[in-house]
């Protein structure tokens, strides 16, 4: 449990004329560095495609595969949005765990989530999950479950957007270091509000 919180924000909002400059000045650093990264890519690829690893259930199928991470033990979290329809209208789990051979091992999370976004494993093989919209009272939170499922934390209000404390606008990915800090990179450009990054420090734990 985090005992206690700084929260901070960097960033700014999620317009498309931010969003190209950012872009440009991205294209303009990969061209500076191209010359120092020039080997990396002229090595050979130690990594091959597995075709249709990731085996689902007989009658569903992927629908929206966002994020995916790998726990201590080798193996593969993913999310999937639910099959043919979003989330909210039907009960199909959107947290998937596979093993390193593509056998589904455990699903959870079903009528938690409007629109399951991003994905981290912690270094304690807890899963983190965000819901980056809102509806009927539900959605704009990060969870934090153990590897069975059980929920051990829930950051934001549910159903309620915002870009103060304990609100998020759209929370779309999270990544936890090694000291417990949370990163949570919030905002869309699809949805209304700024793009930012919050920062939950953890300066003690229990």
């Amino acid at each position: 449990m985090i005992q206690k919180q700084e929260r901070r924000r960097f960033g700014g909002d999620c317009n498309i004329s931010n969003i190209a400059r950012r872009s440009a000045f991205f294209a303009l650093l990969i061209v500076l560095l191209g010359s120092a990264t020039k080997d990396a890519f002229t090595q050979t690829n130690p990594f091959r495609v597995v075709e249709n690893l990731a085996k689902l259930p007989a009658g569903r199928t992927w629908r929206d595969p966002s994020a995916v991470s790998i726990d201590c033990h080798g193996y593969i979290w993913m999310i999937d949005r639910c099959g043919e329809y979003p989330c909210q209208v039907q009960d199909l789990p959107p947290i998937l765990k596979f093993s390193p051979s593509g056998e589904l091992l455990k699903s959870f999370g079903e009528n938690m989530f409007v629109y399951a976004h991003g994905l981290f494993v912690d270094k304690d093989d807890n899963v983190w999950v965000t819901d980056g919209r809102g509806k009927d009272g539900k959605g704009f939170q990060v969870f934090k479950f153990n590897s069975d499922g059980k929920v051990l934390m829930v950051l934001g209000k549910a159903g309620v957007p915002g870009d103060g404390p304990g609100t998020f606008t759209g929370p779309s990915a999270v990544v936890v270091s090694l000291k417990g800090d949370i990163f949570i990179a919030d905002g869309h450009k699809q949805l209304p509000g700024p793009c930012s990054t919050v920062l939950l420090n953890a300066s003690s734990r229990t």
